[in-house]
């Protein structure tokens, strides 16, 4: 990685940083906000808040080839972090339109998807075929990578499909956030299955729908 790029991923992930810390310390003290609210978004915000220190560790240690241990631990919280987002955003789409989610079909079928992709997380932590890192701390996805990410593509598919179907059902503004929100991440996802997407790429991402989830949660109907 370039110098310039090391920079612009510590610049994204340090406003990344600022950012979700003060859409936590927000969510936590925000008056008028129903409790299942206020616990969603602090839990939202504090998985982006993982996901950016994780990102950040990776950075500081990718180059270093004493710390693959580290590069490996680094590589499963960040796709299991990322991961979490998405049945996350499933549930808050489903209270937003009033349906009980835990009966709901799509999330039933978002939590199969998101199921098979941890078990699947769990197999590349002992195998080379879905990804692995080197003893000298390289980074390499295996032949069956996009067997690794396809639970979790199917499952951003289904939330975005989930969003499109429920239009009618919610206020614009939140019908535009949603779509904001799971366009760029599905889009992301779906090149990373079978392109080498750089962290910038991802922490971007994340940084723009942190942006979006904070813009929706702070200033509430």
């Amino acid at each position: 990685m370039n110098d310039w790029l090391d920079f612009f991923c510590l610049s994204i992930g340090s406003a990344m940083l600022t950012l979700t810390a003060t859409g936590l310390v927000v969510a936590s003290v925000m008056p008028g906000t129903e409790r299942w609210s206020r616990r969603f978004f602090i839990s939202f915000f504090a998985t982006v808040l993982l996901f950016t220190a994780t990102e950040l560790i990776d950075l500081l240690v990718w180059k270093n080839p004493a710390m693959a241990t580290a590069e490996r631990i680094a590589a499963f919280f960040e796709y299991l972090l990322l991961s979490m987002l998405v049945p996350m955003f499933t549930v808050y789409l489903l209270r937003t339109c009033g349906e009980d989610w835990l009966r709901s079909r799509l999330f039933r079928a978002v939590v199969v998807f998101w199921g098979m992709f941890l078990i699947l997380l769990a197999v590349a932590q002992c195998t080379t075929f879905l990804y692995y890192v080197t003893p000298d701390n390289h980074f390499f996805r295996g032949e069956w990578h996009p067997l690794l990410m396809a639970p979790m593509v199917l499952t951003l598919f289904l939330n975005l499909t989930g969003v499109i179907r429920r239009r009618g059902r919610l206020p614009k503004k939140y019908y535009v956030a949603f779509m904001i929100h799971v366009i760029p991440l599905t889009a992301t996802f779906l090149a990373h299955t079978f392109f080498f997407v750089p962290v910038a790429t991802f922490m971007g991402v994340v940084f723009f729908n942190a942006v979006d989830v904070r813009n929706y949660s702070v200033r509430p109907d």
